[in-house]
């Protein structure tokens, strides 16, 4: 390396974004040989000094005149964004730099937020030729390097059989992944990988089956997924299987540690899971889970039927206060949705309960609505755009529809793969004091809706049948939307 590199070399280490510039057209006024820029270009790789990289290169000579590859702006990169990106590549190639210690700044292109980061559309471009010139080089690239997912969804497009297999590889076997984004690209892309994942569990070896289960719990508000989880928990001998599906059922609850039985009980009263009578048992018998329970009502589930039972001191009894013997089927809180005219008279009892159950306000769907596929009970409410969008957010509701001038029409809620969406005025939120009317309440089947760069649709989209809801779930949508108004 010639004494003309090293101090250049400083200079850019040291240099400021200002004084960048200004070094990359010394760099392309005065250029060095091929031996020499391969060894300046190198050392800025080595030492991770992408961004100031694609500064020098962006202060290159390239044409500016429009030609007929300017197409490729409509689909991946801008014109001069591109032929910056050439230029460099063309300069590592004519120099002999590695192809593979390209790659790392190629990588970091899509977390940068400066000049590398405007060549990640040419980057990924580079790599969809890549790809189709050679499969195998491309997957082990992104399998080293892409632990964003930016990329992978390329081999999609190249041999969607194999990406598939790598993508599940890349699940069950490397660190550090961001599995929630990969699973929302395949949600979002309609890729459904889950055959492949229960296919797999049977005859896999035990660390094997541990990786697969994780995947699964990740799965688990798919009604396939928890089906097979439900199966495992009860007939898997695995002690680490079972540790993993004990410890997801106890509902662990992030940083302060696992939920307490209140909201645990809570949680199924919503959603309307289901207890194996023997994690029931265990749980009913604990100080937290017996004091909880024992002040709501269960519904256990027989091959003979379901019966309402109650519990007292870790025991199980019936509405008329008879021990049972327990030893088969599942457990859920009862919803009050779900009480029939038999029962109605637990409504009247004056019972101080852990949480609000059997007095819970329930919604049922009236003739009107079941036969149009539309509910219209909240037409002309009106609310304020600052309580509407601080309702969406205390209440998990999502903002739909949303157009290029940053208005949105819609609203969201998704439980159970059933998306209830509720329509409102046009709104952008940027005055907070003015009134918005709500609009009609429709249901959708989540595999039914339009999912597109993060974000719902339902235009075109046949709602679904009301009556086919559950009580529980149409009750529980529309008392979210009555909270959100404020006016329950």
């Amino acid at each position: 390396m010639t004494a003309e590199t090293e101090s250049l070399l400083r200079a850019v280490l040291q240099g400021k974004e200002g004084e960048l510039q200004e070094i990359g057209r010394e760099f392309f006024s005065t250029p060095l040989d091929r031996k020499n820029t391969c060894e300046f270009i190198t050392t800025l790789l080595e030492k991770g000094a992408y961004e100031k990289l694609a500064e020098i290169f962006s202060q290159g000579f390239i044409s500016k005149q429009y030609s007929d590859r300017d197409y490729l702006s409509k689909s991946f990169a801008s014109t001069l964004e591109q032929r910056y990106f050439d230029l460099f590549v063309d300069t590592c190639e004519r120099c002999f730099v590695e192809r593979q210690a390209l790659y790392p700044m190629f990588a970091a292109a899509f977390s940068s937020t400066g000049t590398l980061g405007g060549w990640r559309n040419a980057i990924r471009l580079y790599f969809v030729k890549v790809a189709y010139a050679d499969y195998d080089r491309a997957e082990a690239v992104f399998a080293q390097y892409d632990d964003g997912f930016d990329l992978y969804p390329i081999l999609f497009h190249v041999d969607p059989q194999r990406a598939e297999d790598a993508v599940l590889n890349l699940l069950l076997y490397k660190k550090n992944v961001n599995k929630t984004v990969i699973r929302r690209y395949l949600l979002e892309n309609k890729i459904d990988i889950l055959p492949k994942i229960i296919a797999m569990y049977t005859g896999a070896a035990a660390k094997q089956k541990e990786s697969l289960v994780r995947l699964l719990l990740i799965y688990k508000n798919d009604a396939r997924a928890s089906r097979f989880l439900d199966r495992l928990y009860k007939t898997e001998t695995s002690k680490t299987v079972r540790k993993l599906l004990e410890r997801d059922r106890m509902a662990k609850g992030g940083k302060t540690g696992s939920r307490s039985y209140k909201e645990r009980f809570f949680a199924m009263m919503l959603s309307g899971e289901r207890m194996p009578f023997d994690a029931f048992l265990k749980a009913i018998r604990t100080e937290d889970g017996g004091r909880v329970a024992s002040t709501l009502f269960f519904t256990q589930y027989r091959q003979e039927g379901v019966r309402i039972v109650i519990v007292d001191q870790g025991h199980v009894l019936d509405l008329e206060n008879r021990p049972l013997a327990i030893d088969d089927g599942e457990f859920g809180v009862l919803h009050p949705a779900d009480l029939s005219a038999r029962y109605e008279f637990l409504k009247q009892l004056n019972i101080q309960q852990s949480f609000e159950q059997i007095r819970r306000d329930v919604y049922t769907p009236s003739a009107e609505e079941k036969a149009y596929r539309v509910c219209k009970r909240f037409n002309g409410t009106v609310i304020t755009q600052g309580a509407l969008r601080s309702g969406i957010r205390k209440y998990g509701f999502r903002l739909m529809n949303h157009t290029r001038s940053g208005v949105y029409t819609q609203i969201g809620l998704l439980r159970e793969d059933v998306l209830c969406v509720t329509e409102f005025a046009a709104t952008d939120f940027k005055q907070p004091e003015k009134a918005v009317s709500i609009g009609d309440v429709r249901f959708y089947r989540y595999s039914d809706v339009i999912k597109l760069a993060g974000s719902w649709y339902v235009e075109g989209v046949r709602p679904c049948e009301i009556e086919l809801l559950p009580p529980r779930l149409f009750s529980e949508f529309l008392y979210g939307i009555y909270m959100l108004l404020r006016c329950k």
